[in-house]
């Protein structure tokens, strides 16, 4: 009898330590896939996604919001400047791109669309069929102060029918961060900007009939 219960008994301490291994090893599956599921739902929260096309297929952009934001700011400027100087002489192009451009800045651009648009420049550049075409050549953008200072250094050739001139185009502005939007996917607003330079750098005669009067040329209110 003695003998029995003593078998008993370390059957029952051999279960004991078997239900315990098991809970033991149940928390710590548990435990790794807490952790885990937290650093992976932080990883994803630190990526950017697109819709892409008609099937708003989602695809990452970037690994890390605060790795990219210094290429977020320069591609906010590029686009400003590529809608406000890039004309064509259709009215309605230039105000759809003029109205996408307000958008993305503040007071400043808007007064100097004002200023072009009162002098008649917009429709110098449809009566006489003239075309400006933007380039740039760099974008400086200071992270260590808010707002970031911002310069872009670039060109722009206005096209004529005789004759095409180059000219220099130096901007500045400061970018403070809003909230993403469809017209606005980067964050960003332009403040204060200004055209510190925009001095002609070549002229060049080109083959064709009459281009209209020079004076009307690209001159931002500097």
């Amino acid at each position: 009898m003695l003998k029995t219960l003593e078998n008993i008994q370390k059957s029952f301490s051999v279960v004991r330590l078997f239900v315990i291994l098991v809970v033991a090893s149940n928390l710590i599956v548990a435990g790794f896939c807490f952790v885990y599921s937290r650093i992976f739902i932080s990883h994803q929260n630190e990526k950017i996604y697109s819709l892409q096309g008609a099937d708003a297929n989602l695809s990452a952009l970037n690994q890390n919001t605060s790795d990219d934001r210094m290429a977020e700011a320069k591609a906010h400027v590029i686009r400003f400047h590529e809608l406000f100087f890039n004309l064509n002489p259709d009215m309605n192009q230039i105000e759809y791109n003029m109205k996408r451009a307000l958008l993305m800045a503040d007071n400043s651009v808007y007064n100097q669309y004002r200023n072009l648009k009162d002098n008649n420049f917009f429709h110098n550049i449809c009566t006489a069929g003239i075309r400006c075409e933007y380039v740039c050549d760099s974008v400086s953008v200071d992270f260590g102060t808010y707002p970031y200072s911002v310069v872009m250094v670039g060109r722009t050739a206005i096209v004529k029918a005789t004759t095409t001139t180059i000219r220099k185009l130096v901007t500045k502005c400061e970018l403070i961060n809003v909230v993403r939007s469809d017209e606005d996917p980067n964050g960003f607003l332009i403040k204060n900007w200004s055209v510190v330079d925009n001095s002609d750098i070549s002229t060049s005669n080109n083959t064709g009939g009459d281009g209209g009067n020079e004076s009307t040329i690209y001159q931002v209110a500097q």
